[in-house]
């Protein structure tokens, strides 16, 4: 299964946005970067997402009328997980105000 979608034990969806979360792939890394350099002073570069990718190690996206909306990246080790990036994108409405997806 190629997308991750929350549900509550009644089967409903966890979250009212439709925003399904699936791993990451090389083809989301500039959506990815373009993200991360929007909110973040010093920014991971593009070769560190790629990285990401193509080591393995836990990287999600969440999409949005397909395209990236966010993303994270976690290290597991043990039975402990750390977040190591964690950016959401910010979007323009019809009304010119910026807001969180």
């Amino acid at each position: 299964m190629d997308v991750l979608r929350k549900r509550r034990p009644d089967g409903r969806r966890a979250t009212g946005v439709r925003c399904p979360i699936r791993p990451a792939r090389l083809a989301d890394v500039g959506d990815v970067d373009a993200i991360e350099r929007a909110v973040f002073s010093d920014p991971w570069s593009a070769n560190d997402f790629t990285e990401c990718v193509t080591s393995g190690v836990p990287f999600l996206v969440a999409e949005r009328r397909g395209v990236v909306a966010g993303y994270i990246i976690a290290h597991c080790a043990a039975d402990e997980g750390e977040i190591l990036n964690l950016g959401v994108a910010q979007h323009t409405d019809a009304r010119g105000s910026v807001a969180r997806w």
